[in-house]
Formats: C-alpha cells, structure tokens, sequence
C-alpha cells in the first residue's frame, strides 16, 4: 500500500514537471516584420527576428530604427511594435482560444494593440515603467519615450493606473 502512494506521488510529481516545462516553452505568437529588422532576446541570446519567428514567454523583442514589427498572438490579436522599440512579454495564458492573462512590458518606445475579446474574467495589460493600461477587447496605443507615458484608445474603453515608484518615496 505504501508502495502505491509513492508510485502515485511520483506520477504527479512528473506530471506537474511536464505541464510546468510545456507552459514555460509555449509558443504564444509570431513575429511579422513589416520593414527592416528586429531582435529576440530570449535567456540573454539575441536572436534575429524574422517574419513567422516564434515568441516565447518571458522574450523581449527589440526593434531596431527605422523598423516595424507585430506580434501575431495565437487567438488573432496583433500587437505592433514601432521603430525603436522594446516590449517584453511578462506574462500570456491561454484558456482554449481565447487570451486568460496578458502582461507586456513596454520599457521604451510605442506600442499598438488590437486584441480580441478576451476570456471572461480575462486581462491584457501594458505596463510602463510609469503606468498600466488594461482592456478587456480594443484597440489603444500605450507611448513611453523619455519618462513619459501616453495612451491613445481608439475604441471601447482602457483602465490606466500609475504605478507607484519607490525613488519617489
């Protein structure tokens, strides 16, 4: 009997493992380069982005001048990156076809965003180092270019909070 819990214990123990290492290697999207060139960081090795490249979690895709890129999410929204930018992907889950959780990180440049209707309950969020926009369905522009952020919304409704920063305090 004994044997039996250990065997079972182990089963899920593994399992766990596997469900773990698939949902951190998942594809979430594409890269598509509209004009010139880009770079994917992924685990500090630069990679060479070129239309159809997957993007993973945790990568951060850098855009170089005169440049501009999209990711193609799985469920059809599109994120697109202009010339000088650097978004990283922080979070993205999936329930079946339709976006559970987002989080992009813009750290320089801007960002558009058109994004399907997210799962019920869901959240797409774009995070500067100043403040947070979040949707549930739209299309919205989030800047951040020397300290400054900027969200322009072009449909529905975008949630912004600034974010608190502990050099101010």
């Amino acid at each position: 009997m004994k044997s039996l819990y250990i065997i079972i214990v182990l089963v899920l123990v593994i399992g766990g493992f596997f469900y773990w290492y698939q949902a951190s290697k998942a594809d979430i999207g594409s890269l598509n380069i509209y004009q010139g060139n880009a770079d994917i960081l992924r685990k500090e090795k630069n990679i060479a982005g070129r239309t159809g490249s997957t993007i993973k979690l945790k990568d951060t895709i850098r855009v170089a001048k005169d440049s501009r890129v999209s990711i193609v999410l799985k469920d059809g929204s599109v994120i697109r990156l202009e010339a000088g930018s650097e978004v990283g992907v922080s979070e993205l889950e999936y329930n079946g076809t339709k976006i559970k959780k987002a989080l992009f990180d813009l750290r320089l440049g801007r960002l558009w965003s058109h994004v399907e209707p997210l799962e019920a309950g869901g959240s797409y969020n774009v995070q500067t180092p100043t403040v947070v926009a979040t949707i549930r369905g739209t299309i919205f522009n989030v800047d951040y270019m020397q300290i400054k952020s900027v969200i322009y919304v072009d449909d529905h409704e975008v949630g912004t909070f600034l974010k608190l920063l502990p050099e101010l305090f």
